[in-house]
């Protein structure tokens, strides 16, 4: 009772949420009584799809690796990370850890399973890699957010104060080639800035 009240707590906290494990509860005679929304879609049903079918019958593709599993749980009440190749919608088989639990009543009559299709190793290194991505994404540009900043102010300023004293300079003054050619370079400067930044934002969005 402990076990099946632990298991249904769990399931109720993320059938809401997106999981990287399927998790599922059977009737006795292996019918499927839920699962949520992940179990389904890690063999390509929909939940109202995969809910039909029965567990032992419909979705093991060796008739030994069931049996096996079958008989652990008999003897042992539950298997854990149990190696087995499931049946997708499609035709095609996945091999996946399989962990189940017997769930019996006050009397030690079966009553059910609770069950979870552990996500494989590749899915949790891809969400890993995907999570490490987004986070080394945000770290860059939150950088390259502040070096535009700090690139960008002291360029306006020399740019504007450069501007303000060509225009205000004769044209015999000495001092107004000068004045141009800061013109030229500061505009020049934040140009080449802006379009750096500009590349990179391309790169990281593609």
């Amino acid at each position: 009772m402990q076990n099946e009240l632990g298991f249904e707590q769990k399931k109720t906290a993320v059938d809401s949420t997106k999981l990287q494990d399927g998790l599922f509860l059977l009737e006795a005679d292996g019918y499927f009584k839920d699962v949520n929304t992940t179990c389904a879609e890690m063999l390509n049903y929909t939940k109202n799809e995969f809910i039909k079918y029965n567990f032992f019958i419909d979705t093991f593709k060796d008739s030994r690796q069931r049996n096996e599993l079958i008989s652990r749980i008999n003897h042992f009440g539950y298997v854990k990370n149990f190696e087995t190749e499931l049946f997708t919608k499609n035709g095609s088989a996945i091999t996946v850890p399989l962990t189940l639990f017997a769930r019996k009543d006050q009397n030690g009559t079966l009553v059910g399973y609770d069950g979870i299709i552990h996500a494989s190793a590749s899915d949790q290194e891809q969400e890993l890699n995907e999570e490490t991505s987004s986070e080394r994404t945000e770290i860059l540009n939150t950088m390259v957010g502040k070096y535009n900043h700090e690139m960008k102010q002291p360029l306006t300023l020399i740019y504007n104060y450069a501007r303000i004293l060509e225009e205000k300079s004769a044209d015999h003054d000495p001092d107004k080639r000068m004045y141009q050619v800061l013109l030229k370079e500061s505009k020049r400067l934040a140009d080449f800035v802006k379009n750096g930044l500009d590349l990179f934002s391309k790169d990281e969005s593609s």
